[in-house]
């Protein structure tokens, strides 16, 4: 019943259903992770396409393709590789200077499959990638998949938060609802214990449909209360029984104290982009988007760089600066923030500051962040 009542919530955001509305018919399950969410997402799709799938295997069918973003998470990969689909079927899209998927390609890549005979069923976007904390264009990307009779499955396990905020649903997320499903992890911006998952789907009984076997010494359907029973709608068996954090967290703080909550990490994302923006010692890569901060750190000796128009030699020094930083940050216990590289789109070691939640944290503590990297690496 917890799960259902937790569910049932979750779809009213992510659908923005007025209150004055009853919940609209849906599915929807919690799992073990977000990984688990996107698999829900291809194997929904899937279904959708070639329901026979489920007892006759993908034997002499049509070839199957996805599409999702260059800069999406490994875990679409690792779903097309668990459903038989396949890596090399789950074509690559992609992105923007800020990391957003590009509609003109996907286009392409879609009506290329069509001419190979291919079958394509599904689009993925993000919304909130790892990095950058790009979102996808939802509302072109909705648009594209209804031409072509393909699924849309949005991965918000990063951004989902955002939907409790009407005002950065707005600026980030307009269209997200157009899509027919989404996974959403509240152990991340709404800072719920680990794990904490949801896939959301507009379908009524897609789950049910898709993954169950009816097995009846577990599953009667005349025994007291089996609506609440939601065991054949997922791949395992024993769950978590991960709905109770996000009830209790829920009614402990009230929309209104989540939206705060994610707003107020959003704020101190804006505070220290503009910090960047400010300084001379660093520079930012993208805007942010989600409560993601991508920047450079230039000691005093390259601040004569702009890494977006640098030669060759020099991004092998910047790049050079984030590794041995970091070494020195750790041994003294200063603050933790990684680094990484975008080779395919030519980036050096950036530094990727992430407010996965503002609790405990002010402007004087980001302050201190920023004065940590000029302590230590002023002479590098």
């Amino acid at each position: 019943m917890m799960e259902k009542l937790v569910l049932d919530k979750c779809i009213r955001m992510w659908l923005s259903t007025p209150i004055c509305q009853p919940t609209p018919k849906h599915d929807g399950i919690f799992t073990p992770g977000g990984s688990y969410s996107n698999l829900y997402g291809f194997l929904a799709a899937r279904h959708k396409v070639l329901p026979n799938i489920k007892q006759q295997g993908m034997w002499g069918g049509p070839k199957l393709v996805a599409f999702c973003s260059e800069d999406s998470h490994y875990s679409l990969q690792k779903a097309a590789q668990t459903i038989g689909l396949g890596s090399d079927n789950l074509r690559k899209i992609k992105t923007d200077i800020q990391g957003r998927m590009s509609i003109g390609h996907l286009k392409a890549e879609i009506i290329k499959a069509f001419a190979m005979d291919e079958l394509p069923f599904l689009v993925v976007a993000t919304a909130g990638t790892t990095v950058y904390g790009a979102m996808d264009p939802f509302k072109e990307i909705s648009d594209v998949s209804k031409e072509h009779n393909l699924w849309m499955h949005v991965d918000a396990a990063w951004g989902g938060g955002i939907l409790l905020s009407p005002t950065l649903r707005a600026r980030l997320m307009e269209g997200i609802e157009r899509s027919d499903s989404i996974t959403w992890n509240p152990h991340k911006m709404m800072n719920v214990p680990l794990s904490c998952s949801m896939f959301l789907c507009k379908t009524p009984d897609m789950l049910k449909s898709c993954n169950g076997t009816g097995a009846s010494y577990l599953f009667q359907p005349d025994k007291l209360y089996s609506e609440y029973d939601l065991g054949d709608r997922t791949i395992q068996c024993g769950r978590k029984p991960d709905a109770y954090k996000l009830w209790l967290i829920w009614k402990n703080s009230g929309d209104a104290g989540l939206r705060k909550h994610i707003e107020y990490a959003h704020k101190l994302t804006n505070y220290a982009q503009q910090k960047i923006l400010e300084s001379n010692k660093f520079v930012l890569v993208v805007n942010a988007q989600c409560a993601n901060v991508c920047f450079w750190y230039l000691p005093e000796r390259i601040r004569h760089i702009n890494p977006h128009t640098a030669t060759e030699g020099e991004l092998l020094e910047l790049g050079a600066v984030a590794p041995k930083l970091k070494a020195r940050l750790q041994k003294a216990g200063g603050p933790m923030i990684g680094f990484q590289p975008i080779p395919s789109k030519g980036i050096v070691n950036f530094w990727r500051l992430v407010f996965a939640g503002g609790d405990g944290l002010n402007e004087e503590i980001v302050d201190s962040i920023f004065n940590n990297f000029e302590a230590f690496g002023y002479d590098l």
